[in-house]
């Protein structure tokens, strides 16, 4: 198993060329732009010495740069550890778990710094995942009933299930790209041919007005949501 279903996605990505590929900051971005993208920072890891096993934090949201460092560091078969700027105050020990060495900051205009940490702790569930040659995604439990536990999901494996080409959407990028359903949303979006749309914020008129604008299909969000959108009543005033 070497990058099979990440490079058969991948490859059907470049092939749709001029078909929009991201929506941002009310831009629309072909997907011959955003795999560009992908490819300078391919080149940009090697440079940081990125490679296969190590473990990167992305500090951010969903835009053009993040979501091309998604699939950059799948290539080169990296360890992605995401985080949102809600957590930004507690990451250090959910680092310290997950053996964060590197970590890429996002700001709102999509530009980016990186920070060296230093491993506290080995963890013998990623030193035996090393082995496999696999990119891994780790994800983080709420820590509702306790401490936050980390989740790691082989992305090779995760990838498998889009390798059959299906419907596209214009989809809102809305579930949180620290938690699996925002990353499996984000990988659907892609790799069937679609549009990955990008809010500036969650709120209910906010993501109405995307919607309109946008002309979103699919909106895979939470009922805290839809509930939140039928109190507001928001979607009254937007297409």
């Amino acid at each position: 198993m070497h990058m099979e279903a990440i490079t058969l996605v991948l490859d059907r990505m470049r092939s749709n060329a001029h078909a929009t590929a991201l929506y941002w900051n009310e831009r629309e971005y072909s997907y011959t732009e955003f795999y560009a993208m992908i490819d300078a920072w391919s080149a940009q890891l090697q440079g940081l010495q990125i490679r296969a096993g190590t473990i990167c934090g992305i500090l951010g949201d969903y835009s053009p740069q993040v979501c091309a460092l998604f699939f950059a560091m799948m290539k080169a078969k990296a360890i992605l550890v995401p985080f949102t700027r809600a957590i930004e105050n507690e990451m250090t020990p959910l680092m310290n778990i997950a053996g964060v060495g590197q970590l890429f900051r996002f700001d709102a205009d999509d530009h980016w710094t990186i920070e060296t940490h230093v491993r506290t702790s080995s963890n013998d569930l990623i030193e035996s995942f090393l082995k496999r040659d696999v990119p891994g995604l780790i994800v983080f439990t709420s820590g509702s009933t306790g401490k936050p536990k980390g989740i790691l999901q082989d992305c090779e494996r995760v990838m498998r299930k889009f390798v059959e080409k299906r419907q596209s959407w214009r989809t809102i990028l809305f579930l949180m790209m620290d938690h699996f359903g925002g990353f499996n949303t984000m990988l659907s979006a892609f790799a069937y041919g679609g549009v990955g749309i990008c809010l500036p914020d969650r709120g209910q008129e906010s993501v109405c007005r995307i919607i309109e604008r946008s002309r979103a299909e699919l909106l895979p969000t939470t009922p805290t949501f839809i509930n939140l959108l039928i109190a507001s009543q928001s979607y009254r005033h937007f297409d």
